[in-house]
């Protein structure tokens, strides 16, 4: 008859393992997995810490982040090496605490055909460094409206509109300005 909390071993080798002899350092090989320490895990049931390596997800897993839930980097380097991004919500806010910079390899395009793209703020400046030109385009019309201010030369092609009064091709006509003043 066998007794519980014993050791009970073999004479050609082994040992039978009971409640009395399987906790830690038995030598009983449940404290690991394949050798690796249970705390080199990281846990899905509870916070947990990834502390070093490179954790990857392969090409054709998803990374998921919940709704409700946050995707929290907390680096002064984030890169994503795609060619596209969908931000697939009904609307997506941006929230940066200091400048937000754009840096392009290439063109920058905000909105799409048939979208508005909208850039707003108390002072709105559209800057082009290195002797570039910036270059208003649209199927339709492009209005400046309240107070515009153009530093610099201003050259419209195609029929112009300023106030009430049209200016033929390639030409402005500003009307109503007194001397002196626009």
């Amino acid at each position: 008859d066998l007794g519980a909390d014993q050791t009970y071993s073999f004479t050609t080798g082994g040992t039978v393992w009971t409640s009395g002899n399987d906790g830690s350092g038995s030598g009983l090989d449940a404290d690991t997995l394949d050798t690796i320490d249970s705390g080199s895990f990281l846990r899905s049931d509870t916070s947990d810490a990834f502390t070093s390596g490179t954790l990857s997800v392969a090409t054709g897993a998803t990374f998921q982040v919940d709704s409700g839930s946050t995707l929290d980097i907390n680096s002064t380097n984030v890169s994503i090496a795609d060619t596209d991004i969908a931000l697939d919500g009904a609307s997506t806010t941006f929230t940066s605490t200091g400048a937000l910079t754009l840096t392009p390899g290439g063109a920058l395009t905000l909105g799409a055909t048939g979208q508005t793209a909208l850039l707003q703020g108390s002072t709105t400046t559209i800057t082009s460094n290195g002797g570039n030109d910036i270059i208003l385009n649209s199927a339709d019309a492009i209005e400046l409206l309240d107070n515009t201010n153009v530093t610099g030369n201003l050259s419209v092609s195609g029929r112009s509109t300023l106030g009430s009064a049209t200016a033929g091709v390639g030409k402005v006509t500003i009307t109503g300005a007194e001397d002196g003043k626009a």
